[in-house]
């Protein structure tokens, strides 16, 4: 096994799966809803880029133009809470599998790699903010510095990384179903 995954199960203990587990309910039950009901007031109710499963590249910039006055306070919020975020809910993902997985399946099994895509979320994660960040701070762009094709390859590439996301997200979960499953099934053995 690779010396990152030796140093996630290292970290992978009770005190930091709860730790990890308060501050993504904290994130998904008080701050983001929070940030999104301050956004859905600002913009009249534009759902932000990384909400959505996908869009295309006219649909982005559509709605970054939509977006009005509120694409600064959507750029500042993509640069605090939605950096933090994939963080909390990424290693509390990966701290999940190491914990199930580790119990439910043999600790040598290359089932063990399943951690690793919380990781790949995140980053995905982080990709599509900066693409999302590039687009709302260069709109509208008929600056001299920000060609307009730079701006439909960055949408672009928004809309794919945001659908990677998801993609990535959604596979963790059934992976994290899974491993729940594998640790009863365990659990249900050794008794």
């Amino acid at each position: 096994m690779s010396k990152f995954y030796q140093r996630l199960v290292r970290f992978s203990t009770g005190r930091t799966l709860l730790t990890l587990f308060i501050l993504s309910f904290l994130f998904n039950i008080v701050i983001m809803p929070g940030v999104q009901w301050r956004m859905d007031l600002r913009s009249g109710g534009v759902e932000p880029l990384d909400l959505g499963f996908y869009y295309t590249a006219q649909e982005a910039l559509e709605r970054v133009e939509a977006f009005g006055e509120t694409r600064l306070f959507y750029a500042v919020v993509q640069l605090t809470a939605d950096l933090l975020y994939p963080l909390v809910y990424g290693f509390f993902l990966s701290v999940l599998l190491v914990t199930l997985y580790r119990r439910g399946f043999s600790v040598t099994s290359r089932v063990q790699m399943v951690a690793f895509l919380p990781l790949l979320s995140m980053v995905f994660d982080y990709l599509e903010n900066f693409s999302i960040v590039y687009l709302l701070l260069t709109y509208p762009a008929q600056s001299p510095l920000v060609h307009p094709a730079q701006s439909q390859l960055a949408a672009t590439y928004a809309g794919f990384f945001t659908m990677l996301k998801w993609f990535t997200l959604f596979l963790t979960l059934i992976a994290v179903l899974v491993g729940f499953i594998a640790f009863l099934i365990q659990g249900l053995r050794r008794r």
